[in-house]
């Protein structure tokens, strides 16, 4: 197996080594069940991000800082494992976004292993449109309340329409659908905020 170099600050060395493996890419835009990342043994010093969808990677110092960012590109039959064996000792977050999941673990290098301290997902809306029906789909962890808008973008005399919005209460799944044949030509723009979070969504009919 071929490994790489991907950055060196101080004694802080990443290494990326590509891996094989049967991933099954999900076509249900609805399914939050998705393998973002796999955990490895205390001292096993790697962590391997399957490329049954496209993932985004960086790795975060204490601070908070971003010191590596990566992106892995769907792939079925391929993935990337990250070693940090060389890293030097300190706490560190390795942080994966896909289309639908955000994984934070938070681990602690220390005398050569690593330690993995917790684990943080939050997931994102998903949006879709097929045959005129607009459906927002999304998984509420923390079951805070959900505003939704949708506007239109072409401006009337400067002011933006908004043709819908709504409040819900917390629940755990939200999901909504819309007919939406009968909109005008345009563009439009469906915002969902929760949780000190806003997605947006633009789309042209």
């Amino acid at each position: 197996m071929k490994t790489a170099g991907i950055f060196k600050t101080g004694l802080a060395l990443l290494i990326v080594a590509g891996f094989s493996m049967n991933a099954s890419a999900s076509n249900d835009p609805t399914s939050t069940t998705v393998r973002t990342m796999e955990e490895s043994a205390v001292g096993a010093m790697q962590i391997s991000v399957p490329s049954d969808m496209e993932t985004y990677v960086s790795v975060l110092d204490q601070d908070g800082d971003m010191i590596y960012s990566d992106m892995v590109a769907r792939d079925d039959n391929a993935g990337k494992m990250y070693d940090f064996s060389e890293m030097e000792n300190g706490i560190y977050t390795f942080k994966t976004i896909t289309q639908h999941k955000v994984v934070e673990t938070t681990f602690e290098v220390e005398m050569n292993e690593m330690n993995i301290l917790r684990e943080d997902i939050s997931y994102r809306p998903v949006f879709w449109i097929n045959d005129d029906m607009l459906t927002i789909s999304f998984m509420n962890l923390d079951q805070g309340e959900v505003y939704l808008t949708l506007e239109d973008e072409l401006p009337v005399n400067d002011e933006v329409t908004v043709l819908y919005e709504e409040k819900a209460e917390s629940d755990m799944s939200y999901e909504r659908i819309f007919n939406i044949k009968n909109l005008s030509k345009g563009e439009y723009t469906l915002t969902l905020t929760t949780g000190g979070q806003t997605y947006n969504y633009l789309f042209d009919k």
